[in-house]
């Protein structure tokens, strides 16, 4: 059986599903959608895939068994409500949505609708995470966890992850971060958090830099994080 797939995205994490799809022999990638056409064509050209302009056109494609979405986050809900209502399978990298009910909104839709919806988050299942899983009750659990991650860059790029409205809150780039120590510790009682912008002055919207700091306490005990 080989899965027809249509593409909705052209940036980093969309030529990373694509290679990936391209060398499995059970997918037959047919078309993409991005935000700009004349990128999309030449995306398209790379991989040898059919260009579409608008990726509702390619959500309801009746050729196309599987929507891959791979856009910026702020559209992540509505491709993916889109794609299920079109009885699409979906995978969607992380977030799902932007805002919480949406997501839970989607997740019904998906058994109402009785297809695939697969949030893409590797970092689950990668090595380290594994192992910290696999060790975490020899040592039984931590009372504080200090997890860091920097990206310095200068000067800071005018990309689509350094806007607010494509990208959303701050933490959004690191949820994955905050869901490998919810897998770990389970739910989160209560959050505390501080972040400071910084705006391009000749560029805005896009940020000149951001830190995010948020303090989690988690259920499993009085206080593990």
């Amino acid at each position: 059986m080989v899965i027809r797939v249509g593409l909705v995205g052209t940036g980093y994490a969309a030529r990373v599903r694509i290679e990936a799809l391209l060398a499995d022999a059970r997918a037959d990638v047919l078309m993409v959608a991005g935000r700009d056409f004349a990128r999309t064509c030449g995306f398209a050209d790379d991989y040898g895939l059919k260009p579409v302009e608008d990726w509702r056109v390619l959500v309801h494609d009746a050729a196309v068994d599987v929507v891959v979405v791979a856009t910026v986050s702020a559209l992540h809900g509505s491709v993916v409500e889109a794609s299920l209502r079109a009885n699409k399978h979906v995978v969607v990298e992380y977030p799902l949505s932007l805002e919480l009910a949406e997501a839970e909104y989607l997740l019904e839709l998906a058994r109402s609708q009785d297809v695939l919806l697969h949030v893409e988050h590797i970092e689950l299942l990668g090595g380290l995470h594994q192992a910290m899983r696999a060790h975490l009750p020899k040592i039984g659990i931590p009372h504080y966890v200090n997890y860091r991650t920097l990206n310095p860059q200068h000067p800071a790029p005018t990309k689509w992850t350094y806007r607010e409205d494509l990208f959303g809150f701050p933490f959004c780039g690191a949820l994955s971060r905050v869901h490998r120590l919810t897998n770990l510790f389970g739910s989160v009682k209560s959050v505390d958090c501080r972040t400071r912008r910084v705006w391009n002055e000749e560029n805005k919207p896009f940020l000149r830099s951001i830190v995010s700091s948020s303090r989690l306490l988690f259920g499993c005990v009085d206080f593990c994080a």
